[in-house]
């Protein structure tokens, strides 16, 4: 049996430019697996740090980890079906990552 492709949208929004790169919010539509790394790259950004889908545009020295955080998750409780918004500030490595292309990472989601 052939595999079918399944459709996947993800929202891109410009939070903060820099010389080299730009600090995105990435809102996925659909929820795929992998789904805003890929869509990150087919759009010829490529997130830095994914040495499976950005590894031909990384910089020198490459970055210690992947700079993809889930600021802020909207759920429902699995119990009371009431909605949850989950945030998490960003890490310290994540800071560090943003600071080697000139970013501050200051810029407020829309998700907060």
């Amino acid at each position: 049996e052939a595999l079918r492709a399944q459709e996947a949208l993800t929202r891109f929004r410009v939070l903060e430019r820099a010389d080299r790169a730009a600090l995105c919010e990435a809102s996925p539509v659909s929820g795929r697996m992998h789904q805003i790394r890929l869509h990150a790259e087919h759009s010829g950004c490529p997130i830095a740090g994914d040495t499976q889908y950005g590894a031909g545009a990384q910089p020198h020295p490459p970055c210690a980890r992947l700079l993809l955080h889930a600021h802020t998750l909207r759920v429902r409780h699995p119990a009371s079906d009431e909605p949850l918004r989950l945030v998490a500030p960003l890490p310290a490595d994540y800071r560090e990552g943003l600071e080697r292309f000139g970013l501050s990472g200051a810029a407020q989601p829309l998700g907060v």
